[in-house]
């Protein structure tokens, strides 16, 4: 998922949801931040006229690692905005960063170690 982080850097939109011409976007915002502050937040700093602002919370996922131990990564909080413009984007900008994140895969995909059992048959003698 694409992000532009705000100057704020707890606020995020999330690129997936910006479709040209539509209306709604979504952000990822802090979970102690209310609907009316953060519509105050868009229309003061962004100039952005806002329609509604709906917000879900999200439970963080349990995640189990080696050991048997479990952790669970932090809650999150997701706010729909309806503008009563489209949000409009420069369609450069967001190839740019269509290309950082195909080149960060690519980086990530190199970076892997061998699964064991290749890691085995590679030392094992002939």
């Amino acid at each position: 998922m694409g992000v532009i982080r705000f100057p704020s850097s707890t606020i995020r939109l999330m690129l997936d949801s910006v479709v040209p011409g539509s209306r709604q976007v979504t952000f990822r915002i802090p979970m102690a931040m209310s609907k009316p502050d953060f519509r105050s937040y868009l229309t003061s700093l962004y100039g952005l006229d806002v329609s509604a602002v709906n917000t879900m919370i999200y439970a963080g996922k349990r995640q189990r690692v080696a050991g048997g131990h479990v952790y669970k990564r932090s809650d999150w909080k997701k706010a729909i905005v309806t503008l009563g413009n489209p949000l409009q984007i420069d369609p450069k900008a967001l190839e740019a960063l269509d290309v950082a994140r195909s080149r960060e895969q690519q980086t990530n995909s190199t970076s892997k170690p061998a699964p064991l059992a290749a890691q085995a048959a590679q030392a094992a003698p002939k």
